[in-house]
């Protein structure tokens, strides 16, 4: 990796903050029940207050949705008002904001309640805003500071790695802890500790970094500040004249502003195609975690802890070894002429996503058997869900990665944040239709079971047939996709998508 110091730091700084993040998402349900209800388990919330159980599903579901929907407000900022820097600080100050409430609402949720509720949603509506600020900006910051091409790619496909190694901290942690008996807000100070520790990086990485040109006057060239707000009054002049994609321009100054709203219209037609991918997905992960309550748990004679938290690190950890191979020995094969290939991969995607879903369907078929056999009681090991992941994870990597190295290597200049936000806007709609999806399953066949444990564990639920949906689903966006990523460079002249 021919990395500066300052990118290398703003990969550490990533790690930080993912730990953040993950480890956030995964004791949401955990610190809102013990905010509503001094109950010591959640198991016996569940039994006291479902109505309670059923708000704290709903808070993290709003956390996740919305801490991802908040990047495309960061990245406009970014581009179009305070420029990356201090959008990027002000993201950290809004997140340790967030954290300070939640930890404090891990240590008052035993003895205040009603005060640790409060503190729990303001809480998570700003660590939200504070993580979509960054997400947006600081693959742009840690990309500016490789000069290469090639490089700035292969740092995106490190970014990515930098995250999972980030949720596996989180995740780890999280199965380790459930077997000890500590105080709450003990376990939870992973989160602020890995924020202060992103905090820290994050301004090392500033202060060593190497200035662009464009940076120091009187060799003043930056269009920061100024592209975003030009492309997005020439995209409102041509939708009111109704002549969005058909309008021609004259002159040098508008033949850019062209150019820029065509790469623009091409990046979102790009990441709504990541939207029919990705409400797929997450529905898919939901199951796989549901599905490994209802197989054999045991290992060695002793449960295994938290299954649902450490069998999602056979996605992590794929995700983590894959990207390196794909990037240096796969990828140059694949593609020997060079070029990024974006279709070929997101293909390649689509289909690994499909195989997952087979391979799931097979064996919920091959558990129920065996649990009717054996008097409600799964013989399966809970490590059968290896193959599924791991495909799941190779899907991710060829398809939402790319989709990531998509928006920012096509971006312009001056409107590469408010593409990353733009992604991960498209990440957050999708979990949301993912939400809905689900939720609407749930209320017309309440005979499938989908949430029930006892019922999962005794065979009753028909996870296979909303599997099957879904891979029937992924067929047809494993056709959708390339049709829709195949947008066509510009025209010079023209900002018509032929």
């Amino acid at each position: 990796m021919a990395f500066s110091k300052s990118a290398l730091l703003v990969l550490l700084a990533l790690m930080c903050e993912r730990a953040v993040y993950f480890t956030v998402e995964n004791y949401v349900n955990d610190l809102w029940t013990k905010a509503s209800n001094s109950s010591n388990t959640i198991c016996d919330t569940l039994q006291e207050n479902n109505y309670t159980t059923n708000d704290a599903v709903f808070a993290h579901m709003m956390f996740v949705g919305a801490s991802a929907c908040f990047g495309i407000f960061g990245g406009a900022f970014a581009d179009a008002f305070l420029h990356p820097i201090p959008t990027l600080g002000a993201g950290y100050v809004v997140l340790s904001i967030g954290l300070v409430l939640l930890e404090y609402a891990a240590y008052e949720a035993e003895t205040n309640p009603s005060a640790a509720r409060d503190l729990v949603l303001a809480g998570l509506a700003t660590t939200g805003l504070g993580h979509g600020c960054i997400g947006a900006v600081l693959p742009v910051v840690g990309a500016a500071q490789v000069p290469d091409k090639n490089n700035r790619r292969r740092f995106i496909h490190w970014y990515y790695v930098w995250r999972n190694v980030g949720a596996i901290i989180a995740d780890t942690s999280r199965a380790v802890f459930v077997q000890y008996e500590i105080e709450f807000y003990i376990k939870y100070l992973i989160a602020p500790v890995s924020g202060a520790l992103s905090d820290i990086l994050v301004l090392a990485a500033i202060l060593v970094r190497k200035k662009p040109p464009e940076e120091n006057p009187p060799h003043s060239t930056c269009n920061e500040g100024t592209t975003l707000p030009n492309v997005l009054s020439s995209a409102f002049q041509l939708c009111r004249k109704g002549c969005l994609l058909s309008t021609s321009y004259r002159g040098r100054e508008n033949m850019s502003r062209g150019s820029n709203l065509r790469a623009v219209l091409r990046i979102l037609l790009v990441n709504s195609a990541v939207v029919g991918f990705g409400f797929l997905y997450f529905p898919m992960i939901t199951l796989y975690e549901l599905q490994a309550f209802g197989l054999n748990g045991t290992v060695a004679g002793h449960p295994f802890p938290s299954p649902s938290t450490q069998l999602i690190l056979f996605n992590e950890v794929v995700v983590v070894f894959v990207i390196p191979f794909t990037l240096y020995c796969l990828y140059p094969r694949i593609c020997p002429r060079g070029g990024p290939h974006y279709i070929t991969k997101t293909c390649i995607g689509m289909v690994f996503s499909v195989i997952s879903g087979f391979v799931a369907i097979m064996l919920e078929t091959v558990r129920k058997k065996d649990s009717e056999n054996n008097h409600g009681y799964s013989t399966i090991s809970i490590f059968a869900q290896g193959p599924q992941y791991s495909l799941i994870a190779l899907a991710e990597v060829f398809t939402e990665l790319t989709v990531m190295e998509y928006s920012y290597m096509e971006a312009p200049d001056g409107i590469k944040c408010f593409s990353m936000g733009l992604h991960q806007a498209a990440l957050g709609l999708s979990y949301l239709i993912a939400v809905g999806i689900e939720a609407l399953v749930r209320k017309t066949r309440p005979d499938w079971h989908l949430s029930d444990l006892g019922d999962i564990c005794g065979g009753d639920s028909q996870l296979e047939s909303f599997l099957g949906i879904l891979v029937l689903l992924s067929v047809v966006f494993s056709l959708i996709f390339p049709m829709v990523t195949r947008i066509p460079k510009k025209r010079p002249g023209y900002t018509r998508l032929r």
